[in-house]
C-alpha cells in the first residue's frame, strides 16, 4: 500500500510555538514562590494555573498544610 505521507510532495504545515514572555514571567515568579513555601511535587502545576491564588497557596503550606492536602484544597 502506498502512504502518501511519505513523499518528498507532501507539504506539512507546522505552526511555530510562541511563547508569551510576560506568561513564561509570571509562571516562573509564581513557581519560585510556590517552592519556597514549601511546594515541591505540585509547584509546577500550581504555577501554571492561574485560577490557583498563589497567597492562600503559600499560606497552607506555610501553616503546616501537606502538599498534597494543599493541591487538593486548590485544584
Amino acid at each position: 500500500m502506498d502512504n502518501p505521507a511519505l513523499h518528498d510532495d507532501v507539504d506539512l504545515e507546522i505552526e511555530p510555538i510562541v511563547l508569551d514572555e510576560r506568561a513564561v514571567a509570571v509562571f516562573e515568579w509564581r513557581l519560585e514562590e510556590l517552592l519556597r513555601a514549601g511546594y515541591d511535587e505540585y509547584a509546577s502545576a500550581l504555577a501554571e494555573d492561574n485560577r490557583v491564588d498563589l497567597h492562600v497557596a503559600c499560606d497552607l503550606r506555610r501553616s503546616g498544610c501537606p502538599e498534597e492536602t494543599a493541591y487538593r484544597i486548590l485544584a
